[in-house]
């Protein structure tokens, strides 16, 4: 049988129930061949109800038919768009065990693609129908559409970018709160289709995601929902890397670099955070043409205001793409200092170039914990949350270490016997 999911259903649960009694289970036994059927039972019903289910037999294989359904649901509302849509886009009512595989991996399914096909194909012919998916438990369509309804019923990208705009008002605020909220940059599968089930959006996330990416296993991007926008923070973004001139060279490696080096230092309010420092338009487009840039600046600070506030922080400069930094160069930024939340290990990584690119003087100091941090313009703040502390040191072998031996005083008992003797 290949598996035990399709030993199950092929020749255990006929009825279709999902359980089995012990009438049942010797029965099915029987008819392949199995004796031994009083010794296995309670091996197999462990927990004494009188009935078995395919899970306490192949708990595995439950998982895969529960991630399945789980990847599914995430793109699709019926069985019947699944199959129509997505595993017999051909229109030849089979799917064959290539097509299965290459269709379930492009949605993100996590688990063993082909053994789940042994499992669903209970003929054992190669391919699949959409009766045979049916096991999965997906809801059926009240009328089966056709294959030609669906097509019809598609929202193509030019209907999508206008159902944004009309939502959002335009397709910035569409992506920066609706599509990327978490500033991922490049979404996969199944981080659109969450993206359009939280924005209530009506379309079908998989044939959307086809026609705005084109290939099943792409990266959405700004690009492909806001072109015009898409294309003007592409530019600005290898401007940053490759020719913006600053006091410590040419370029930002990380967007905290930029922010702190151009943006934040010329903030008019320096009593808060430097990630929380907003900048208005005015210092926005002078300190991007002093860094060297040539296009429109004013265009530029509009799509990065999202918020409709006349000013930005590092926060709206997230949708630019550029990198943040590693873990072991993370520092929390708090008031006019800068301080560093790393253990131990990760402090040694830090080099004193890391320091220096972020200029304001900054030096390196180990304290008496043993972690290495960066102190900056204002005064040095701890994070005892994220900090591991050192272990204590392990016991050495030597004099100084060893515990001196004391020699047992005698009892004055023992010293009158001795001088009587």
């Amino acid at each position: 049988f290949t598996t035990v999911t399709k030993a199950w259903r092929r020749v255990l649960d006929t009825d279709g129930n999902g359980r089995l009694t012990f009438v049942e289970f010797a029965m099915a036994c029987r008819e392949i061949g199995w004796t031994e059927v009083k010794s296995l039972w309670p091996q197999l019903d462990t927990d004494r109800t009188g009935v078995i289910c395919l899970r306490e037999l192949d708990p595995e294989g439950v998982e895969d038919i529960n991630a399945l359904k789980a990847t599914l649901q995430l793109f699709f509302d019926t069985l019947d768009e699944v199959w129509h849509g997505a595993l017999d886009r051909d229109g030849s009512s089979r799917c064959t065990k290539e097509e299965f595989v290459k269709t379930v991996r492009a949605l993100g399914f996590p688990r063993d693609a082909r053994r789940v096909f042994e499992s669903l194909d209970v003929s054992s012919e190669g391919v699949l129908s959409m009766d045979e998916l049916s096991f999965l438990g997906l809801p059926r369509a009240a009328k089966a559409p056709t294959r030609s309804e669906l097509m019809k019923a598609r929202m193509d990208k030019g209907s999508f970018r206008d159902w944004l705009a009309t939502k959002y008002k335009n397709l910035m605020k569409a992506w920066s709160f609706g599509v990327d909220p978490e500033h991922k940059v490049h979404l996969s599968s199944q981080d659109f289709a969450r993206a359009l089930r939280r924005m209530k959006c009506p379309a079908n996330p998989w044939h959307l995601w086809i026609d705005l990416v084109g290939s099943p296993n792409g990266q959405l991007v700004l690009k492909m929902v806001a072109p015009i926008e898409g294309a003007l923070f592409e530019k600005f973004k290898q401007f940053l890397r490759e020719d913006a001139v600053h006091v410590n060279g040419v370029g930002f490696l990380f967007l905290e670099e930029a922010w702190i080096q151009a943006y934040a230092r010329n903030c008019d309010d320096q009593s808060g955070a430097i990630q929380m420092a907003r900048i208005g338009v005015d210092t926005f487009c002078r300190v991007t043409r002093e860094l060297g840039y040539e296009g429109d600046c004013d265009l530029l600070f509009a799509c990065l205001d999202t918020r409709d506030r006349r000013d930005i922080s590092m926060e709206e400069m997230r949708v630019l793409g550029l990198p943040m930094w590693p873990k072991h160069k993370r520092l929390l930024m708090t008031g006019q200092g800068i301080r560093v939340s790393l253990n131990p290990n990760e402090a040694r990584r830090l080099s004193m170039m890391d320091l220096k690119s972020l200029g304001g003087g900054l030096k390196k100091k180990t304290l008496k914990r043993g972690v290495t941090s960066a102190v900056g313009m204002g005064t040095l703040a701890e994070d005892d949350e994220e900090q591991d502390r050192p272990s204590p040191l392990p016991a050495r072998r030597g004099s100084m270490f060893r515990k001196p031996k004391v020699k047992a005083r005698r009892s004055s008992t023992v010293h009158a016997i001795e001088e009587e003797r």
